[in-house]
């Protein structure tokens, strides 16, 4: 669980602090804020600049601020707060200085570069903090090597996503085990950002013995918002088909016996839905992977002052202001993060806008520009004006069994119908004359679950459930599979919660009934059963 930290300054070294107590002049800091403290650089003094024509500090420069809440410090004093940038607002400054007095702290600090410059100023800040710093390290290095030793039959692989978290996580890891040939993972999901496109190519280059695999989504994310609907803070099936997926299949390749043990950046503080998470998931969206987070329980300005004192290279992208980095049309960005999109991405989101206000008036919301500038799209919960019929259900009762039922397909049949009945068992095919069909489907013990009869020309089934005990549950999860059966994009969605790899989503779908364990999880470990089913649905 995520412990309250706090950041202190200390007014006699000028430098931010971890701990309360200085290390150098042993002096009690005062508290600044939360453990959010982070630097700032130029490129984001030139954006506010450039929008408001206002400067924070006329001659600050890399460091000399820090930022907490779009708080902006000055030698452990706020001297300005922006607002202003949510959706039709304009950007504003807010001075907690008189600005000749502003200008005068920032001449005399500058002046004294000479003597204190950047590298200087990151040496103090090494000084003041250096035994909080080490004992961060140790722990995150034992963490590192006795969850190593721990699944020694698994493969080390980091997850690396062009974020800070990741970068630190590399060093990490290969400090830890003392060698470059880690393998490294890059999820192209294609929407991420040209800072952090640039930054991986950077990262490659410098350190050409690591072997970095990157891997990319055959599905292309536009034809499915047409298809299911954008993603949405509900709806999140691009983490699937854009990351999961494609992960699972190359992870797969890497130990598909043993399995890997992925050492990811997540930390507590980076969500409230991450606040929960645990150092090691055995229950990862991919079943064949193990994760581990060495830094999960570290804070923003911890990140930042282990990063700034071991001189990591990290993405323009922080520079510029953002706080996280990912993709460019995330349900899940921050206001202040579209804000700087709108102003370094503006054809790129521009794009997105226009796409999203097209679907709006595809699906007859009243006020179409409304809908995505005051972002509602992010709270999409069904697929409303979709075309949405194959996510119904339309059945029937029989009138003389309690137990049967009537199902009439949207979807024109299929004989790959029967590859998402083998989850549940075997098919035992009583008699099939290519028009009509009788099965008796039955679990891994031989027990009879249930009883189909399929007419192909009219599209329908008339399904008996067999059990006595939690027969319920059984015609729900039957459905789902209808649904997916009706719905099915392919996304592989549910072939990464498959534990065996028994699930083929590439040139159609199939499950290997020699390999399926009939344990279920691609029914019961992916929303609604089927992610493109589950954003149709109204």
């Amino acid at each position: 669980m995520m412990s309250q930290k706090s950041t202190f300054w200390c007014n006699t070294c000028q430098v931010p602090l971890i701990k309360e107590e200085c290390e150098v002049c042993r002096q009690k800091g005062k508290y600044l804020s939360s453990g959010d403290l982070k630097p700032v650089f130029r490129e984001e003094l030139d954006c506010i600049h450039h929008l408001t024509g206002e400067f924070i500090h006329k001659w600050a420069r890399d460091l000399s601020l820090w930022e907490s809440k779009h708080r902006y410090f000055y030698k452990g004093k706020k001297v300005a707060q922006v607002s202003g940038f949510n959706p039709n607002e304009k950007l504003q400054v807010k001075h907690y200085n008189e600005p000749d007095d502003a200008r005068q702290l920032d001449f005399q600090f500058v002046n004294s570069s000479s003597t204190h410059p950047r590298g200087k100023l990151i040496e103090r800040i090494e000084r003041a903090n250096k035994s909080a710093l080490n004992k961060l390290e140790y722990r995150a290095l034992t963490f590192i090597r006795e969850t190593a030793e721990k699944y020694s039959n698994r493969t080390p692989v980091v997850s690396f996503s062009g974020g800070k978290d990741s970068a630190l996580v590399s060093y990490l890891v290969r400090k830890a085990f003392g060698t470059a040939s880690i393998i490294h993972l890059f999820a192209d999901t294609t929407l991420e950002s040209p800072e952090t496109y640039e930054y991986i190519s950077r990262f490659k280059k410098s350190n050409p013995k690591l072997p970095f695999l990157v891997v990319k989504p055959e599905a292309d994310f536009f034809d499915y918002c047409d298809a299911i609907g954008p993603p949405s803070r509900i709806h999140r099936w691009c983490c699937t088909t854009h990351k999961t997926t494609p992960l699972s299949s190359v992870l797969n390749a890497v130990n598909g016996r043993n399995g890997v043990l992925t050492f990811d950046g997540i930390r507590h503080f980076e969500s409230p839905s991450r606040s929960s998470y645990h150092s090691i998931r055995e229950d990862s969206k991919i079943s064949h992977q193990i994760m581990a987070s060495p830094i999960i329980e570290l804070s923003d300005t911890e990140v930042w002052l282990y990063i700034l004192t071991r001189e990591l290279d990290v993405n323009l992208a922080y520079k510029r202001g953002f706080t996280r980095v990912g993709c460019l049309p995330c349900p899940f960005n921050s206001h202040w993060s579209e804000f700087l999109n709108n102003y370094y991405h503006a054809d790129y989101m521009k794009g997105w806008y226009e796409f999203l206000k097209e679907y709006a008036i595809k699906t007859e919301r009243s006020k179409p520009e409304e809908y995505v500038l005051k972002g509602a799209w992010k709270s999409r919960a069904g697929g409303r004006g979709l075309e949405n019929k194959k996510s119904i259900i339309e059945k029937e009762p029989c009138t003389k069994d309690s137990n049967s039922f009537g199902y009439f397909l949207e979807s024109p049949w299929n004989e790959v119908f029967w590859e998402y009945l083998k989850p549940f068992g075997e098919l035992i095919f009583i008699y099939d004359d290519e028009i009509i069909a009788r099965c008796v489907l039955k679990d891994k013990n031989g027990d009879s679950l249930i009883f189909l009869e399929v007419s192909r020309p009219r599209d329908h089934l008339r399904v008996t459930f067999l059990v006595e005990k939690n027969k319920r549950l059984l015609r729900q999860r039957f459905e789902r599979q209808l649904r997916k059966f009706q719905c099915c994009i392919l996304c592989g969605g549910c072939a990464s919660a498959c534990p065996t790899n028994a699930i083929e989503t590439i040139g159609g779908y199939s499950i290997d009934s020699n390999t399926c364990i009939n344990c279920l999880k691609c029914i019961t470990d992916v929303p609604g059963g089927c992610y493109a089913a589950d954003s149709l649905h109204v």
